[in-house]
């Protein structure tokens, strides 16, 4: 992978969420980051999708069908403008699905990705409202009515604008009341998917209100072909409870169609079943030390998957060390992972973030061997390890200060 945006990725659905292309919904972080293992995805990004490929960017507005008349109150709400009179309806809808592709603008810096981003947005809102007011009984419409409600919840989260999600409900509501037929699994998906997008947050009685609401819509629609992806979702949101998490999993297994959402399972399924077990980190630090021999063994131990490319990345490491500061000094120790090979982004990482951790860098990436054995496949990710070097918890970021003080205690 290399250093891109952590944009939702996904093509071939109304959402461009959840679905075989891409289970992401949650986490993203719209302004710079890096792209992870297995197609879309919480966090940071998984392995798999990055600016320059057709998925990542199709993943915004990719739509579904379907041959309903979209009502004028959808065209108000996305202040459409009609286009000229002189482009047909076939012209209008070809501008629409070739910003799939993404922006024009290819090398760009990092720094600029949330204009890049923007620019790119407003150009879709443009190309769907003019479709929209032109030919609102084309059957795309409603399909370009779903674009919509994505676009309206994708800026949202980038301009902190809440009034953009009342349009998207809006927007799914008018589709609602006309969906007919395979209409009505859509709507209702896009509906779940901006419920779990805009969870705020993952607490208990949240996350058990999401998983009752998509087991509803998997006993509504058995044969949705999201089903999968939406059960692999969902059990990110119990990495902190591993046998809940697996049973997800494997729920979704025999359910997975597609490859790279069958290949993100088993990640997943090899990560939870590290859980309580000595886990093997077979990499050589940069300093030629192996992780046994800088001290993996005997204590506390924080490792740490990252990107060196990545924004987020950074801001876990400083969270990490911010844990780190109440704590006994030299009682945990901290290694550092990095998946995306870049030796000098590490070096000007490290010496940013003021910190002198063991690191391993493997040229091979996301595909190095131990990374594979080891499941992981997004970044940023923290594994917590006891003094025995069992891995006691995939989910290291959250209350970190806690749960090593946890470990610490224990003998």
């Amino acid at each position: 992978m290399r250093v891109g945006s952590e944009i939702p990725v996904g093509r071939g659905t109304a959402d461009g969420a959840l679905d075989p292309e891409n289970p992401g919904w949650s986490g993203v972080d719209m302004r710079a980051g890096t792209g992870g293992r297995g197609g879309g995805g919480r966090g940071e990004g998984r392995r798999g999708s990055w600016p320059g490929s057709g998925a990542f960017w199709g993943g915004f507005l990719s739509g579904a069908g379907g041959g309903c008349i979209l009502v004028c109150t959808v065209l108000l709400v996305c202040g459409g403008m009609p286009a000229r009179a002189e482009e047909s309806a076939e012209v209008l809808w070809g501008k629409v699905v070739a910003l799939d592709a993404g922006p024009g603008e290819r090398n760009f810096a990092v720094e600029q990705t949330g204009q890049v981003v923007a620019r790119h947005l407003e150009a879709q809102e443009q190309a769907l409202s003019g479709f929209l007011a032109a030919f609102p009984g084309d059957p795309r419409a409603f399909e370009a009515g779903l674009r919509m409600a994505r676009l309206q919840q994708i800026r949202a989260d980038l301009e902190g604008n809440r009034k953009r999600l009342g349009e998207a409900g809006r927007i799914l509501g008018e589709l609602a009341k006309r969906a007919v037929g395979p209409q009505v699994a859509e709507v209702e998906f896009a509906r779940l998917a901006m419920e779990m997008r805009t969870s705020g947050g993952t607490g208990v009685d949240r996350r058990e209100q999401l998983l009752g609401s998509a087991r509803s819509f998997a006993r509504k629609f058995p044969e949705d072909r999201r089903i999968a992806a939406l059960y692999a979702e969902l059990a990110l949101l119990y990495a902190d409870q591993p046998r809940t998490m697996r049973s997800l999993l494997l729920q979704a297994e025999p359910l997975a169609k597609r490859e790279d959402l069958r290949q993100r399972i088993a990640d997943d399924l090899k990560r939870v079943e590290w859980v309580g077990k000595e886990v093997p980190i077979p990499l050589q630090g940069w300093d030629g030390r192996s992780f046994v021999e800088a001290g993996g063994r005997g204590g506390v131990c924080a490792v740490w998957f990252f990107a060196a490319g990545s924004p987020r990345s950074r801001q876990a490491a400083e969270s990490l060390k911010k844990a780190l500061e109440p704590l006994p000094r030299g009682e945990v120790k901290v290694f550092g992972v990095c998946v995306d090979g870049q030796m000098e982004g590490v070096r000007s990482l490290w010496k940013e973030c003021g910190v002198d951790w063991w690191v391993a860098v493997d040229p091979a990436g996301w595909d190095a061997p131990a990374i594979r054995a080891l499941g992981v496949n997004s970044v940023p990710s923290v594994w917590l390890l006891d003094r025995k070097g069992r891995l006691r918890s995939l989910v290291g970021l959250q209350a970190t200060e806690t749960q090593l003080r946890q470990l610490l205690s224990e003998r």
